[in-house]
């Protein structure tokens, strides 16, 4: 489905791959916004002054739940967010080439989720 040469309509809608792509941040950030594990540490950051520190101790001692905690929930925030800016890519390369996304993206992002959940299999990637 959408080929390199597939010509789209000059006033072509959302595609459904940036609707997928879209619709996946949106269920990822709300699951992240729901979770204490992954909220609450937020809220520390924001009551701190959003700071992500490495104090001596921590590095010599080999670890910080604190820390852990709150570089786990900016990552997959920042995983979350990522759906968003790269469906707001896919629309922009499709408007503007009148073009559906190469098939080898899809298969390129299909591979790095089975890379993700192999990697992390108990949170799913």
């Amino acid at each position: 489905i959408g080929g390199v040469y597939e010509r789209v309509p000059a006033t072509m809608a959302v595609s459904a791959l940036a609707l997928l792509l879209a619709i996946t941040g949106v269920i990822h950030e709300s699951f992240a916004l729901r979770n204490p594990l992954i909220r609450d540490p937020l809220l520390d950051m924001a009551a701190d002054g959003w700071s992500i520190y490495i104090d001596d101790e921590a590095r010599t001692t080999g670890g910080n739940k604190e820390l852990y905690a709150r570089l786990f929930a900016v990552w997959f925030h920042m995983g979350g967010l990522s759906f968003f800016v790269i469906a707001h890519l896919v629309h922009i390369y499709e408007h503007d080439t009148r073009r559906r996304t190469p098939a080898s993206f899809g298969w390129a992002l299909g591979l790095v989720a089975i890379a993700l959940i192999s990697a992390t299999p108990v949170s799913g990637g």
